[in-house]
């Protein structure tokens, strides 16, 4: 078995999200059901994104990344635009212990996201599927 199943309990923690286009959107959209607190590193943001921060409903960090934006953060989602940002990340939360969940094609991950029926992103085994029951508490991450 190469992924352990976990549940992790984001509610009013920190996730990190790297970039601002309609991949970060729906990873943040995704953790706010959660009951994380998107924090959105990136230059631009969506509209809808533009949307949530103006609302409090995430923190945009705009600029250059620094490694204290990780203090406090129960995961990282890194999505596809800056490689370069990608990659300093991962190393900063690698080093941390805190678990990277890769979207939309980034290659770089220590962990898979579940959603309720849908295979783990990033998942050596496709045709694993997760429950709503088993959704209901938190989101499930497949550590590697």
């Amino acid at each position: 078995m190469e992924y352990l199943p976990l549940m992790l309990d984001v509610r009013d923690r920190k996730a990190i999200v790297s970039g601002g286009g309609p991949d970060a959107e729906a990873q943040a959209r995704l953790i706010l059901k959660a009951g994380a607190i998107p924090y959105v590193i990136a230059d631009s943001l969506t509209p809808g994104l533009q949307a949530l921060a103006a609302s409090g409903a995430l923190i945009h960090a705009a600029g250059a990344f620094r490694a204290t934006d990780l203090d406090g953060a129960a995961l990282v989602l890194l999505t596809p635009g800056d490689d370069m940002l990608n990659h300093r990340i991962y190393a900063a939360a690698f080093g941390r212990g805190v678990p990277v969940i890769a979207a939309g094609g980034v290659d770089l991950a220590t962990a898979a996201l579940v959603e309720a029926g849908e295979p783990p992103v990033s998942s050596p085994e496709p045709d694993r599927k997760v429950s709503e029951q088993q959704r209901s508490s938190g989101i499930i991450v497949a550590i590697n």
